[in-house]
């Protein structure tokens, strides 16, 4: 190749690159001035926008326990892997916490918005659950041993309340009950106010009746 032929091939060579950054600096300011179109159509973004949280829906809520009087010797704890500790007045508590008393005490609780239960001396209870779902209430309780004095109050509201012991359950529905179950002693399912159900391993009992007064049906 001559001199002349290297000469036109170079010339060549740099026009063909001029044209090219031209249509390069061309298209960027097309891109630049123009808010309708993406800066660069190749490369989108690595990952896109999230989406705002949608609401959460209305689901079940757990229900609170508030201690409201104390008499005595009274311990609790949040659950069986924490200590136990002097109850007090004022304490709020989740469910799964466990009650227990001494000689001469007494302690009573409340769960809003309806509910109370009162936990006599020498027993040991737990809120196993105490759930609300919309205008339902599901209240569990497992007493060891003991007696439990468990109100409810029915107005505007469905519950679900039940008390265990070893010797059987006691299934509430908006009234005042209690359960008595302390060996040797013959276990004791009271209604005060209202219906309730006993059932254990032999039977299944109706106790108390609507409008109806004190009820006690003895165990065997």
């Amino acid at each position: 190749m001559n001199k002349t032929t290297k000469r036109r091939a170079a010339i060549l060579s740099l026009a063909i690159a001029a044209a090219l950054m031209s249509a390069g600096a061309t298209r960027a300011a097309t891109f630049a001035y123009d808010p309708g179109v993406p800066l660069n159509l190749m490369e989108a973004p690595a990952t896109a926008p999230a989406p705002a949280p949608a609401p959460a829906p209305d689901g079940i809520a757990a229900l609170k326990v508030t201690i409201e009087a104390v008499t005595g010797n009274v311990q609790v704890r949040g659950n069986e892997d924490q200590p136990w500790q002097a109850a007090k007045v004022g304490m709020v508590v989740d469910q799964g916490a466990e009650f227990r008393t001494g000689p001469r005490s007494s302690v009573r609780c409340s769960i809003p918005p309806d509910q109370s239960f009162t936990l006599d001396r020498l027993g040991t209870m737990k809120v196993l659950q105490a759930l609300r779902d919309g205008n339902k209430l599901k209240t569990d309780m497992v007493m060891k041993y003991g007696r439990t004095k468990y109100s409810v109050e029915a107005a505007g509201l469905e519950h679900e309340g039940t008390i265990a012991s070893p010797s059987g359950t006691l299934a509430v529905r908006g009234t005042v009950v209690a359960l008595y179950d302390q060996p040797p002693f013959v276990p004791q399912a009271i209604s005060y106010t209202g219906p309730a159900r006993f059932r254990d391993a032999h039977r299944q009992v109706n106790v108390g009746s609507k409008g109806g007064g004190k009820e006690v049906l003895v165990g065997r």
